[in-house]
């Protein structure tokens, strides 16, 4: 199954490797580990115990980008305020959006 607009495909092991490797150094900071979700673009896990959502694209996190973000957060049923994002880059931020480089948490895409 195509995740629309992504370089990667959800059977894809590259991007399953991506997403493995955010979450598990995700996951050696929280103080309870992120619940892994699946069929949404950049939504792949949710920290339950805040209702919030970890967010991962291979490139740009932009203003398009967000706003898919905050509909698959609303959809679900997570709170939209918070979005904990990594990527490549950012051009797009806010005061509720926290975006973590790939790079600076040794993940290269």
């Amino acid at each position: 199954m195509a995740i629309p607009h992504s370089p990667f495909t959800q059977m894809d092991l590259t991007w399953d490797k991506l997403i493995e490797q955010v979450l598990l150094r995700v996951n050696a900071y929280a103080r309870h580990p992120a619940e892994r979700l699946h069929g949404h673009r950049f939504l792949v896990a949710k920290d339950a115990r805040r209702n919030r959502g970890y967010f991962v694209t291979a490139g740009n996190f932009g203003r398009a980008e967000f706003k898919v973000a905050v509909h698959e957060a609303q959809a679900a049923g997570l709170d939209a305020s918070v979005l904990y994002v990594y990527g490549r880059t950012a051009t797009y931020s806010g005061s509720g959006i926290h975006f973590v480089k790939l790079d600076d948490i040794g993940v290269t895409p």
